[in-house]
């Protein structure tokens, strides 16, 4: 079930974050991470929902935050419980994608390490597209790369 992420939803997930979501982190934003104040961060910074599982834990949290003029970016992160919603939480945010683009956005961006493949895959699934490589990013040398979404890209309905 998708639903307006709270502190607590986003607090939860950041405590059991992939290792490779936890290591994008770090290399993003140091080495000391403290999932409390991550996930303030994320709260305070955009509209987030969450996916929680049949149990009511929550497995995903996401929104976009705007970045400059017509630009966003995602912020996405989840446990490895979140394959259980995988079509539902990429149908909800494909609509968000869809839904942003459409109301003004010009363009969105998606960041994430050069080697994490899984993530790779599933941004194309949400409509994004490779757009470039950003050799030596992360804090100590990692490798990123952007996926992007923009607005000519967003198809009508039928």
């Amino acid at each position: 079930m998708i639903v307006p992420a709270t502190l607590e939803h986003a607090v939860s997930v950041c405590e059991r974050l992939v290792p490779e979501e936890l290591t994008a982190i770090l290399a993003l934003h140091g080495d000391d991470f403290d999932p409390h104040a991550y996930a303030r961060r994320m709260v305070d910074s955009c509209e987030l929902h969450a996916w929680l599982d049949s149990a009511g834990y929550p497995q995903f949290v996401g929104g976009l935050v705007v970045t400059g003029p017509e630009v966003a970016a995602t912020w996405l992160v989840h446990t490895e419980g979140w394959r259980a919603g995988i079509v539902e939480v990429t149908g909800a945010c494909r609509l968000v994608l869809d839904t942003a683009l459409e109301s003004g956005l010009e363009r969105i961006e998606c960041r994430q390490l050069a080697a994490y493949r899984r993530a790779h895959r599933w941004y194309r699934h949400l409509g994004l597209r490779f757009e470039r490589q950003l050799p030596g990013l992360g804090r100590h040398g990692e490798d990123f790369v952007q996926f992007v979404r923009k607005r000519e890209e967003v198809r009508p309905c039928a």
